[in-house]
């Protein structure tokens, strides 16, 4: 009778295994959980984009969101996940500097401007306007948010940061706090991305010059402590694609970079000497393997120089991914 329970048990184990079970895709790495952490001012695109991916590809995306700067500390403290997306470029390639990060890929720009509530009603017409005493201002928290880096650094050249710091009504840690403090009716005034501004239908934009020319791209790094680097660099080419991700940011006021078109497993070209072909055959090898692409040549007669290629292979195409520093620029994706 034990032996028949037990038996059971282990049949009833391996039918719920069986009706749960996720299948791996090796290409795709569907099946996947993936960390990723997100400057909250871009959280409408990000959000609806990774829900079109969990649905095409089975993959789950966790997202968590902050400001740029506080994210990037957070990382440096402990470092975990595998994507890190930042709303000013320079957060991505400090994060690189500090080995944080090993693929960057632009995604969109955005400019920093003065939002108001719809009609302006207290006429500002400038970034000196968010001075007036009449005026309740709110800015983005500089040592957490992109956008407050940069308002403090042009109010800094322009000469009255000290006095619009010790003025300001509310200093926030994203620009998402600030927009919301807006509609609300908190303050008058904040300087967030217009990307932002786009998201509230009752705020509108005013340009500052100043501010205006500070434009920053939104840009994705693939975190090197990523233990899924390649389910990872397969969700950020699908963020970075035009016809995928980038129409989604598009959609929700960003201004989209030249994305590539899409390709599930993306082929490469590499043309090489025969004689070089043994030294470099492990190397490349590991390439595809963590890149997740197909590296083809003309020397042979299936125009496969490195590993299988299935016959369904997408048609050649080169994503817009960076170097890995171990291949050099002859290897480098886009």
């Amino acid at each position: 009778m034990r032996s028949i329970a037990l038996g059971s048990v282990l049949l009833a184990a391996l039918l719920s295994w069986w009706i749960l079970r996720v299948d791996v895709d090796p290409a795709t790495g569907t099946g996947h959980t993936l960390t990723v952490h997100c400057a909250a001012g871009i959280k409408g695109p990000v959000t609806k984009a990774a829900k079109e991916y969990e649905q095409q590809f089975g993959n789950r995306v966790e997202l968590t969101f902050g400001g740029s700067g506080a994210l990037l500390s957070a990382l440096t403290v402990r470092n975990h996940g595998d994507i890190y997306i930042a709303g000013d470029d320079s957060y991505v390639s400090d994060a690189k500097q500090r080995g944080l990060v090993a693929e960057i890929l632009a995604l969109a720009s955005m400019r920093p401007v003065i939002a108001v509530r719809s009609g302006n009603p207290k006429n500002i017409t400038s970034y000196r306007d968010l001075l007036r005493l009449d005026v309740r201002t709110g800015l983005g928290n500089p040592e957490a948010a992109a956008v407050g880096k940069i308002a403090k650094r042009v109010a800094t050249d322009l000469g009255f940061w000290d006095q619009l710091r010790d003025k300001v009504t509310v200093m926030k840690p994203t620009v998402n706090d600030l927009g919301n403090d807006l509609q609300i009716g908190t303050i008058d005034a904040a300087v967030i991305w217009d990307a932002t501004v786009r998201q509230y239908e009752d705020l509108e934009i005013v340009e500052d010059p100043q501010l205006s020319r500070q434009a920053r791209n939104v840009t994705l790094g693939v975190l090197r402590c990523a233990t899924q680097p390649r389910p990872a660099l397969h969700f950020a080419r699908y963020l970075a694609a035009h016809d995928r991700g980038l129409l989604v940011f598009s959609a929700e006021g960003f201004t989209p970079i030249d994305g590539d078109e899409w390709a599930d497993v993306p082929q490469l070209e590499l043309m090489s000497g025969a004689m070089l072909r043994p030294a470099i055959d492990s190397t490349v090898t590991a390439f595809e393997q963590r890149e997740g692409v197909r590296v083809q040549g003309p020397s042979k007669p299936d125009d496969t120089v490195f590993g299988p290629t299935p016959a369904s292979a997408p048609a050649p195409h080169v994503p817009s991914v960076g170097p890995r520093p171990e291949l050099g620029t002859a290897s480098k994706l886009g």
